[in-house]
């Protein structure tokens, strides 16, 4: 039964972020997205950026069918952690989660999908021998939930006034996410975790449904039963050198998601990634993702100064791998830590 179980904590999605490994004693941070957006062949970041950019109209209402897409991805997060030893760190954790992807063709209707997810929620790692457990379980709330031609939202849009807010949240859902990780040699260290194990589904009972040109609310037949998406996969770190000043990152997930309107609702997400470290001073990361179906270039830098850090992201995301080398759409995460 112990074999048993140190798998299951060692399967690996990846979806633990960066808060679950404090810096300092105690430390308060926040993280934000600027959401990535692109709008396919025709608004995409280095068109609108050239000097002489023209827009033949016609053309594009032509081939609106399968040319014009957009896609979002922003995330806002806030929390405590505390550094324990080497043994024990605890944290809490609140924010909000929203990404889509929609092709809008000249019928309006929507392919694929878009949710905005509120959480809430605590993490604890431990170590037991070599092995590092984390435990992250999380409340999490439909903000908003896009599926087909249906919007989904946790209180009637037409009076939202009259709505108890303790019945809004009544409606939230439970998951749990868990990782581990083990070096397996001195300069090689494996890990995973499965993310957004689903332990109560949040219910939306609100819908509107997207017509030509309005959005006017329906009634549903029963509840609609609302999951995060869940990932299972593995990562590693490797050091050629043998010290932490360079790493190489690879991770492969895969992914169970419904709530995009795509043949298959199961999907792989792999990366990789190199890291530079001088010190735990300056931390710089990048790399190439494939993640929820899109193609990512990211370079993130951490600057830290003990009392208080920073970090910063940017990064290209798209559909198609090589407009992420064009510009296709353009995001920015920023966060700042401080404690000691």
């Amino acid at each position: 039964m112990k074999k048993i179980a140190a798998v299951i904590l060692f399967l690996s999605a990846l979806s633990l972020r960066a808060q679950d490994s404090p810096h300092r004693l105690v430390e308060a941070g926040v993280d934000f997205g600027a959401p990535f957006s692109g709008f396919g062949s025709y608004l995409g970041t280095a068109g609108i950026l050239k000097e002489d950019a023209t827009l033949d109209w016609s053309d594009m209402v032509f081939n609106l069918d399968n040319r014009l897409r957009a896609f979002f991805d922003v995330h806002e997060s806030a929390y405590l952690n505390f550094n324990l030893g080497v043994n024990f760190k605890l944290g809490f954790f609140a924010g909000v989660d929203s990404f889509g992807q929609f092709q809008m063709p000249s019928s309006a209707g929507l392919d694929r999908g878009a949710a905005s997810f509120m959480e809430a929620g605590l993490w604890f790692s431990t170590r037991i021998k070599r092995w590092t457990f984390t435990v992250r379980p999380s409340y999490f709330l439909p903000l908003v939930y896009v599926k087909d031609t249906e919007i989904y939202t946790p209180l009637p849009l037409a009076h939202p006034g009259d709505t108890n807010l303790m019945d809004v949240f009544k409606k939230g859902g439970l998951d749990l996410a868990l990782r581990g990780t083990y070096p397996l040699f001195r300069n090689f260290l494996i890990g995973g975790a499965i993310t957004h194990i689903p332990l109560f589904s949040a219910v939306l009972t609100d819908a509107y449904s997207i017509t030509g040109d309005a959005a006017e609310g329906v009634s549903v037949a029963g509840n609609k039963a609302i999951y995060r998406p869940f990932k299972l996969g593995i990562d590693a770190v490797y050091r050629p050198f043998y010290k932490r000043i360079f790493a190489i990152k690879p991770e492969l997930a895969l992914a169970f998601n419904t709530i995009y309107d795509t043949p298959v609702s199961v999907y792989a997400d792999f990366a990789l990634t190199g890291e530079l470290n001088l010190k735990d001073i300056l931390i710089v990361d990048a790399g190439t993702h494939f993640e929820d179906l899109m193609w990512k270039q990211r370079v993130d830098l951490l600057l830290n100064f003990r009392v208080l850090e920073f970090t910063i992201g940017i990064g290209t995301k798209s559909p198609q791998f090589i407009e992420t080398f064009q510009g296709a759409g353009f995001g920015v995460d920023f966060g700042i830590r401080v404690g000691y």
